[in-house]
């Protein structure tokens, strides 16, 4: 229950820092019955939620918690101690906790957040009530505080107020402080060095978008000629800080463009607080966050409206964390953009020329611009042998044609004969084709195919890499060649969809380099991929499947076990150290996509060594990818998380060798070598080196060089 109370109060910033939670409880208690009464609201939100049988897990995530918690807080600051008042928060405590159940139902339909409008809803509708109560009286303390300050400490006590307060620090770190505290509905510095140094040990990025977000405030305020003082008044200036971590850390990622958003953000808000304010002024109340709160709807829901992946970027997995979340998304669009495709392999085996790229000179334009054209050349880079005066002697014609991924047969053309050298069929353009289904709205079209050479028909399931048809000359193809195309129809002659091929390689000067979701270009010499048995039974984990790991010969072995998720995400689970890693396995590549847990687990480890190997032996191809760099804590760290959305200071990089292989068609043991770097300011500060060692259909071990210290990781 202490982990759930603290995320509550962490929760009031969008964190779940349970030592920020600790400072922003401490901090509460600078006024005690404020700090009682935020208790006491929290704990009458947790008693609902059990009695109603809520999820617990919205007592842990502080879902429905943070807006009582809020009430408490406020009702315990503006009003003063008596058992009449501990009655009324438990009783206004439970209205704002309906009040959070509805504003929840309504706006989740939309996929908007309902804020803190519970809270607003309590202060306006029900806690004017108390002013027809005798019983209950308003708090004296910040009216007369200069009072109670004396009758605490006489004229000392009062002179270390006014020293701390207006003159020690500049206006605007003081402004700054007072206007921090006003979370607690308080107003002093002190409340306000517990928030920020909370702030900033929850987030660098968070920290520096609030001092962004005031800055602006302030000289706005300085630019329109309006008294500075007037941002601590009606909690305004508060608005104007949480609306920069808001929209600038939390529902988007950190860049430049959220910073520019969050100033924008700003702007409105301040419009917004002054224009409330005349409105909420006749009401005899304050607008209190609701600039806040409405400034955010219209931006989210503006933001949303916009095609994906537009700057600022929305943030799509919540880490809570400005850090993580920028670390994680800034990863994932680089490196993990293929899993928007399904992959498409070349629909062949062996080294092919593109003849014919997209928007190609002949035949690949307007609706059917986004196709290619394939051809077999010799070193010489002649399509034939011989003469070349025969449709046999092109080194394409009878070649196996592969279905490109699994799928269903929905169409087949054979009606149309082979043409002989230079001759064309345009009645038939395409000639013999076929169209493969892989998924929804997602087809493959292979045309001028050898007539009769079909395997399959209409209707028959197809495997990625099945022989389906041999490459022909049949309709507008004067030489033997394939045409491949993707499409979104399922008959022949579609028009052409844009899609990348999933994996092959390009080879240059007799060099191969992997090319990962791209299109191959005109000209360009190329190979798919050949998978290897022992690297696919090595990393072909399967759910439930348990491996035993020996760290040393004398220690006890450590336990993971492969899980799905409901998403079908699949992962290794560490039980020793409740780490969890998730991977991919497409039948071409095997990569993680993310690590949660123990940085010094065996799983970590495995995690760094294999981050991404293709399933493929090639021992002149290197195979590289980068790290989110949440994973790699170094003391530059502070320095990195206030910069790298806008200044990358620190990569880490991923390199994998495939160093010795016994036999190629009929492998026993594969042996690689993987390397990890991190780098500040181009200098190293961090090398992992790993290799790993694959026997009998299986990882047999690794071995991890961190410095000067060495584990080995024996797979039993």
């Amino acid at each position: 229950m202490l982990i759930s109370l603290l995320n509550a109060y962490s929760s009031l910033f969008y964190s779940y820092n349970r030592i920020f939670g600790a400072i922003l409880l401490l901090a509460s208690f600078l006024y005690p019955f404020s700090g009682f009464c935020g208790l006491l609201g929290w704990g009458v939100a947790v008693l609902w939620i059990r009695t109603l049988r809520y999820n617990p897990v919205y007592i842990k995530d502080a879902t429905l918690t943070y807006n009582p918690l809020m009430t408490g807080l406020g009702l315990g600051a503006l009003y003063a101690p008596n058992l009449q008042m501990v009655v009324m928060v438990v009783l206004i405590s439970s209205l704002t906790f309906l009040f959070t159940l509805f504003l929840w139902n309504i706006l989740h339909k939309y996929h908007l957040p309902f804020l803190s409008l519970p809270f607003l809803c309590t202060f306006w509708f029900v806690v004017p009530a108390l002013t027809n109560m005798q019983n209950v009286h308003i708090a004296t303390f910040e009216l007369y505080y200069l009072n109670t300050l004396y009758a605490w400490g006489g004229k000392e006590l009062i002179a270390w107020h006014e020293y701390l307060n207006y003159r020690m620090l500049p206006l605007f770190l003081t402004a700054f402080l007072q206007t921090l505290s006003v979370i607690f509905f308080q107003n002093n510095i002190l409340t306000g060095f517990l928030v920020a140094i909370g702030i900033f040990i929850h987030s660098r990025l968070a920290f520096l978008y609030a001092v962004w977000g005031y800055t602006i405030a302030f000289l706005f305020y300085g630019f329109a000629g309006i008294d500075v003082a007037q941002l601590l008044a009606f909690h305004a200036g508060f608005n104007f800080i949480i609306i920069a971590m808001s929209i600038g850390t939390y529902y988007t990622t950190p860049s430049w463009s959220s910073l520019l958003t969050a100033g924008l953000a700003v702007l409105s808000t301040i419009l917004l607080a002054h224009g409330l304010q005349h409105i909420f002024v006749h009401l005899h109340t304050s607008a209190y966050s609701l600039p806040f709160v409405l400034t955010v709807l219209m931006f989210l829901w503006a933001l949303r409206q916009r095609p994906i992946n537009q700057h600022p970027q929305l943030s799509t997995v919540q880490y809570f964390s400005p850090e993580k979340n920028f670390y994680r998304q800034s990863n994932h669009n680089e490196r993990l953009k293929n899993l928007w495709y399904l992959p498409i392999d070349l629909p062949f085996f062996g080294e092919w020329v593109v003849s014919q790229g997209y928007v190609g000179k002949h035949t690949h334009l307007g609706e059917w611009a986004q196709a290619l054209d394939f051809v077999i050349v010799d070193e010489e880079m002649k399509q034939y042998t011989r003469e070349g005066v025969r449709k046999e002697d092109y080194y394409a014609y009878n070649k196996p044609i592969t279905a490109p991924a699994s799928g269903w047969v929905v169409a087949i053309s054979n009606i149309t004969i082979d043409n002989e050298v230079g001759e064309v069929n345009t009645a038939e353009n395409w000639g013999n084709s076929i169209v493969i289904q892989h998924a929804e709205g997602l087809y493959s079209q292979m045309s001028h195919l050898k007539q009769f050479s079909f395997r399959v028909k209409v209707g028959d399931y197809v495997r990625k890499g099945d022989w389906v048809a041999n490459c022909g000359s049949s309709g507008r193809s004067p030489v033997s060649h394939l045409h491949f195309q993707l499409q979104t129809a399922p008959f022949i002659g579609a028009k052409t969809l844009a899609y990348p091929l999933g994996y092959y390689l390009t080879i240059e000067h007799g060099k191969k380099k992997l090319q990962t979701f791209a299109v191959p270009q005109e000209g360009e010499l190329i190979q798919g991929i050949a998978p290897n048995t022992l690297l696919q039974e090595s990393f072909g984990f399967l759910p439930l499947q348990k491996i035993s790991v020996l760290p040393t010969a004398e220690q006890k072995p450590v336990e993971w076990e492969c899980f799905t998720d409901a998403h079908n995400a699949s992962y290794l689970y560490c039980h020793t150290t409740k780490s969890y890693a998730y991977f991919v396995h497409d039948g071409t590549m095997f990569y993680f996509t993310s690590f949660e847990g123990d940085k010094k687990s065996l799983l970590f480890y495995f995690y760094l060594a294999c981050y991404k190997v293709l399933q493929g032996f090639y021992e002149d191809i290197e195979i590289t990818d980068t790290f989110p760099l949440d994973l790699f804590v170094s003391p530059y760290n502070v320095l990195n998380d206030m910069l790298a959305p806008f200044l990358p200071l620190t990569q880490a990089s991923y390199k994998l060798r495939y160093t010795k292989i016994d036999d190629t068609h009929h492998t026993r043991q594969i042996q690689l070598e993987s390397t990890v770097e991190v780098h500040f300011f181009k200098q190293r500060i961090k090398k992992y080196n790993f290799q790993i060692l694959l026997e009998n259909g299986r990882i047999a071990h690794i071995k991890a060089q961190v410095g000067k210290q060495e584990t080995i990781l024996t797979f039993a």
